[in-house]
């Protein structure tokens, strides 16, 4: 079920995808049998207001429920009053764990039906090419004089915005304007369950389904030659207009050495101090 009525998104929060919402107080029957209303994952009316309707929302699997499926069957919906207007979708749909199309992302096989498909690979040059571009645009240079290029660089992070750990498989969307990729198989993981957020890009929130993943083939280069470092947590990458790249030098945490000098500090005053003796008075 999906609504019919687009829903805006709340001021100072990122657009969501409208996914599958069930009408308020929905009751299914199948062939006039009906569904156990606990199979039905919907909205709960709230006790202290009865206008209010709150909660997660699920597609229902048929499957279990149609004993026949070479015979006619009929499903009948039945909800509270509900003035939305939603459209109903039954569809055949074969479930694929996150571990089976990462497989079949990239797999070398020859696509042998519509529902395979692989992986778009980018070759290393394109995607530098890609990259310089994207450089040159992003920078703005005040002295029209200057021809260095290893002046305009831009910072790319070989560590997966969702997970925080080394990239394994760097991907972005076909159609995103930002190099930075994120890695294939936590953006699948991610998108394994229902949400707004669903095969939404991290980075610049536009939709990307499976099929317009794309490889970047310049990610790739650089987690196969820093991607040890990456685990250390040196993970930013300066790439400069020219095409070349460099490993950045790690950064210095904040506040350790601030904190180690006033460790130093107090630990000096503690050797200052005079031991007291103990005196007593004798009338």
């Amino acid at each position: 079920m999906l609504p019919l009525k687009v829903s805006q998104p709340k001021k100072g929060y990122p657009a969501q995808a409208d996914c599958h919402l069930w009408p308020k107080g929905t009751f299914l029957q199948i062939n006039g049998v009906p569904v156990p209303p606990h199979l039905i994952m919907q909205r709960k009316q709230q006790s202290h207001d009865l206008s209010l309707w709150k909660g997660m929302c699920a597609p229902l699997d048929l499957t279990p429920l149609v004993k026949n499926p070479e015979r006619k069957n009929t499903l009948t919906f039945l909800s509270q009053k509900d003035t939305n207007k939603y459209a109903i979708q039954i569809c055949l749909a074969e479930y694929r764990t996150p571990e089976t199309l990462t497989k079949m992302l990239l797999s070398t096989d020859i696509i042998q039906s519509k529902s395979d498909i692989r992986l778009r690979r980018l070759s290393y040059q394109r995607s530098i090419d890609i990259a310089k571009q994207y450089v040159n645009g992003q920078t703005v240079v005040l002295d029209d004089d200057s021809d260095d290029d290893e002046a305009i660089s831009q910072t790319f992070q070989i560590t997966c915005p969702i997970s925080m750990t080394a990239l394994g498989v760097p991907v972005r969307g076909n159609r995103c304007k930002h190099m930075q990729c994120v890695d294939l198989s936590h953006f699948l993981h991610t998108n394994s369950f229902p949400s707004g957020r669903r095969w939404k890009c991290v980075i610049c929130d536009d939709f990307v389904s499976a099929d317009e993943l794309v490889l970047c083939g310049l990610f790739e280069r650089m987690v196969q030659k820093h991607g040890d470092e990456a685990r250390d947590g040196r993970d930013k990458i300066e790439f400069r207009a020219d095409g070349s790249w460099i490993l950045k030098p790690e950064e210095k945490k904040q506040g350790v050495s601030d904190y180690g000098a006033a460790q130093s500090d107090a630990s000096a005053v503690s050797k200052r101090k005079k031991k007291v003796e103990e005196i007593i008075l004798c009338d």
